[in-house]
């Protein structure tokens, strides 16, 4: 199904029921409530032979799009709330009567609430296709992605997933087990560029034997719900495939890399500051965390229940650690010292305790000290703060967020090099941390 909820505008909140069958025939339910007023707008309620996914409301309100499964055909159809009637199938248009010819994408939103995408994957005789639903006018656009990406391969075009940029003014078509990539602009409904990727693949007799082992009950095909996602600056594009992540630069649609190829994943959401990659792997029924700069696995998460979808990360990964967009950019209030410019003290190495962490980039710490210019910071508690120039043992230079990721606990000791020139706040920066 579709991501019901609350619309991206917060004006419209669609609520689903658990489809259940009964004597042969399927019960689907919807619900429209106006989030400001709190008043139910309309229902949908249907005993059929198909299924209903949600799709999007319209911007009135007066109108749900919904996906209806049966037969061995999946559709495009507009229920009107008023009339408690499904329009006919020319409302969308003329150009395309609804009907979906391979596999459908999950739907996503437009932060405006004004436009819904998804893709159709096509078949061996028909090409892939964007869906442009316009949910003001009501209309659906086709953009038709280039014939040679066509394929018969079903377990190959389920992996077909979307990202959008941060104006959303461009769509990414991305599916790395058949390695292809599409840069769409939704402005002038075109195909801007197309290229080939590395093809994300593994044995088949190897991903078989593993499957067979430690999930002997089923081997369930993959339903992509979420496989791509763009990081923080839109430089890179991250897509699920047949096993591991395809890392691929936005700026050439070139492949980088490929990550943690031992796993496969079925659903992406990045951390709000960017730094982190939380994907679902529907093989392993957990949550896997990675460092978006390098693809470094950080940790895991085994829930409960079956994880299904990423509905919110919390910006603070720890208790004690103060991990938002706010905390984050104000890391790179100071700029590092000039290197220079002679100081009492810059690479020289010390031990040191910590005392607590006070954000995602800065620490206080007691220094242990030693002889020379190090005696009048012996003892003496102070504030150490990354900066762009800051070295680690176990990360990438000029990691802002990476001391409040080493998840530091009051006592913790290791070695570390700083500048004794101050910042404005009265911490030092920090050239070297041994971690």
């Amino acid at each position: 199904e579709g991501p019901t909820g609350l619309t991206p505008d917060g004006h419209w909140l669609v609520l689903t029921r658990d489809q259940i069958q009964t004597d042969g025939q399927w019960v689907s339910g919807f619900a429209v409530v106006n989030a400001t007023t709190g008043v139910l707008s309309g229902r949908f309620e249907r005993r059929a032979a198909s299924t209903y996914g949600f799709v999007g409301i319209s911007a009135d309100g007066a109108s749900l799009f919904l996906q209806e499964l049966g037969g061995g055909a999946i559709r495009l159809r507009v229920w009107d709330l008023a009339a408690s009637a499904f329009l006919p199938d020319a409302v969308i248009g003329t150009r395309w009567d609804g009907r979906q010819v391979g596999f459908s994408t999950a739907p996503i939103s437009t932060a405006d609430a004004r436009s819904v995408v998804w893709l159709d994957a096509g078949s061996a005789s028909a090409a892939p296709a964007v869906r442009v639903l316009d949910l003001v006018a009501k209309r659906v656009t086709t953009i038709a992605l280039p014939d040679e990406q066509r394929s018969s391969d079903f377990e190959k075009y389920l992996l077909w997933s979307l990202a959008l940029s941060r104006d959303e003014s461009t769509l990414y078509a991305v599916n790395p087990a058949l390695g292809f990539i599409d840069d769409v602009s939704l402005r002038t409904g075109t195909v801007d560029r197309s290229k080939k990727v590395n093809v994300t693949c593994v044995d088949d007799g190897v991903l078989a034997t593993t499957v067979r082992t430690f999930f002997p009950v089923a081997e369930a095909k993959r339903y992509i719900r979420g496989g791509a996602a763009l990081t923080a600056d839109g430089r890179t594009l991250l897509a699920a495939g047949t096993m591991g992540i395809a890392v691929i630069d936005t700026a050439t649609l070139a492949s980088r890399a490929t990550w943690a190829t031992d796993s496969t994943f079925d659903s992406f959401a990045l951390s709000p500051d960017g730094a982190r990659l939380y994907g679902i792997s529907d093989q392993l029924g957990k949550i896997r965390v990675l460092r978006v700069t390098d693809g470094a696995l950080l940790g895991e998460l085994k829930p409960a229940a079956y994880p299904n979808e990423i509905v919110r990360i919390d910006p603070a990964a720890d208790p004690n650690v103060v991990s938002n967009v706010a905390a984050v950019q104000a890391c790179g209030a100071y700029a590092a010292p000039d290197p220079t410019v002679s100081a009492d003290i810059q690479h020289l190495k010390t031990s040191a305790t910590v005392v607590e962490t006070l954000g995602p980039c800065t620490l206080r710490v007691r220094i242990e000290g030693g002889a020379g210019t190090l005696v009048p910071f012996t003892g003496k508690v102070i504030s150490v703060r990354a900066t762009s120039q800051t070295t680690f043992a176990s990360a990438p230079q000029g990691d802002l967020t990476a001391i409040g990721r080493f998840a530091f606990k009051p006592g913790d000791t290791f070695t570390l090099s700083f500048d004794s020139r101050a910042f404005p706040d009265g911490s030092y920066p920090l050239n070297f941390m041994n971690r």
